[in-house]
């Protein structure tokens, strides 16, 4: 809640002359998909946007809603990069190189998972990320769930490596 800025709303455009980074967790039947958008600004991580698709049971999240929000995030924000992890996203990313600007980032497990997990932990305990109230707010048959709930659910695991991983 320290970093929720209440002077911020969720933006749907972007302003000329920011540069945006947008990225995706694709998650097709377990978990809930989220793709974000944020800009840095005066030193800080500033979420502008936040979507989260839940699946149901028998409706899983296709992965057609990841190229329709990329098309939208690149109409709405202009100068912006998409980093997706190409072991959940390779054929959208195969699809789409060459239109928009990709980077390519193995989120899952390993390096990538630890490099998230301590820089998502640096920034939230040094108040250097800002979000705004509601920020990625879905309706949940148990009440509040938004970043700052899951968040606080989080569970950071030490590897034997001496690593960190969110679970």
């Amino acid at each position: 809640e320290a970093c929720r800025d209440l002077g911020m709303a969720e933006q749907r455009q972007g302003v000329s002359g920011i540069s945006y980074v947008a990225a995706i967790d694709y998650a097709e039947k377990r978990d809930d998909t989220v793709g974000v958008v944020l800009h840095g600004e005066e030193g800080l991580l500033r979420v502008d946007r936040m979507d989260v698709v839940r699946p149901l049971p028998d409706r899983p999240t296709p992965v057609a809603w990841v190229e329709d929000w990329i098309d939208q995030v690149a109409r709405s924000f202009g100068d912006v990069t998409f980093v997706l992890d190409e072991y959940q996203l390779l054929s959208v990313i195969q699809r789409l190189d060459g239109r928009y600007a990709i980077h390519r980032f193995e989120f899952r497990g390993g390096l990538g998972n630890y490099a998230l997990a301590s820089n998502l932990r640096r920034l939230i305990l040094e108040r250097q990320v800002r979000w705004y109230r509601g920020c990625g707010a879905i309706a949940a048959p148990w009440g509040r769930d938004d970043l700052e709930t899951e968040l606080a659910s989080v569970v950071v695991r030490e590897t034997r490596g001496g690593r960190w991983r969110i679970d």
